[in-house]
């Protein structure tokens, strides 16, 4: 079980350099807000804000338009996930990162 210690959430949620697909979802109904690649987030004194670069590519996540399908992506492909709340906001971002190619070609039977 992780430590819990006194840090901003929304600074450990966007430690990650790496660019996740990140969809953004409003609650409490769970509308889908935008999607795509993860950018980058406001700097120290902003206000709460990031940049999020549209999808490319026919990955099965890049048509996902609704909280409950991808959930199902993420627990069918095993995909452990990020997720931040914030409740002044009222937002929800679910974060996870790419399948490695040899992943894929493993799930497609195709072997290295």
């Amino acid at each position: 079980m992780p430590d819990i210690s006194n840090t901003k959430v929304q600074d450990k949620f966007f430690e990650k350099r790496e660019s996740f697909p990140m969809f953004i979802f409003s609650i409490p109904d769970n509308t889908l807000i935008t999607c795509g690649y993860r950018g980058s987030k406001n700097g120290m004194n902003e206000d709460f804000s990031i940049i999020n670069y549209n999808f490319y590519g026919n990955e099965g996540f890049c048509r996902i338009k609704n909280e409950k399908d991808l959930l199902d992506y993420i627990e069918n492909k095993n995909i452990e996930a990020d997720i931040y709340v914030n409740f002044d906001k009222k937002i929800k971002i679910i974060s996870f990162p790419l399948l490695v190619e040899a992943e894929q070609m493993n799930e497609q039977g195709g072997g290295l």
